[in-house]
């Protein structure tokens, strides 16, 4: 949940190679039946905000909402899709009105004019702030495994933490600076 920071509680969900094969996470589409699992571990009738901050790529955004399409959860799990836009122009809008006609989950824009990533940050934080339970953040660089969502979700209901964190792969174009490659 949006909560006060100083009080959070923190859980890593398992490395992405054992997400695959974890008995808990179900390969079925979201609209079969959650197993018995899932029922006891995945929180449902959730309001879930996953708030992606960007920035001039808009290449790579669509391949990140390409990822995000493929995530499954269970229906009682009501997912909300935003877009932050970190440019004084709109620069990501075209891509989000093109994605938004095949993507299957609610896609919102938000431009944040003011630069900078803690000033997108704190937009997200204060857009997910009520109506949201919880946020997922993503970069528009970076690729979710297949079960990022569902994962980050089941280890919240196991814990109860408030916060959640896991590893994401990053996309780097072949073109970026030497030492970024590097790592």
């Amino acid at each position: 949940m949006v909560n006060d920071p100083a009080n959070l509680r923190t859980a890593t969900p398992p490395a992405p190679e054992r997400c695959a094969s974890a008995p808990s996470v179900s390969a079925s589409p979201a609209s079969a039946a959650p197993t018995s699992a899932q029922s006891t571990s995945m929180p449902s009738g959730l309001r879930l905000c996953v708030a992606v901050p960007t920035f001039r790529r808009p290449e790579q955004l669509e391949t990140l909402l390409q990822g995000i399409a493929r995530q499954t959860l269970p229906e009682a799990i009501a997912l909300e899709v935003v877009v932050f836009d970190n440019d004084v122009r709109p620069s990501a809008q075209a891509v989000v009105d093109a994605v938004r006609a095949w993507f299957p989950f609610s896609l919102d824009y938000v431009r944040v004019a003011q630069p900078g990533l803690a000033t997108v940050r704190n937009a997200i934080v204060d857009y997910a702030r009520g109506p949201f339970d919880f946020v997922a953040m993503i970069d528009d660089d970076e690729s979710p495994q297949l079960h990022w969502l569902s994962e980050l979700v089941r280890v919240q209901g196991l814990t109860g933490a408030d916060a959640v964190i896991g590893p994401v792969p990053q996309l780097i174009p072949d073109d970026a600076p030497r030492w970024l490659r590097a790592g």
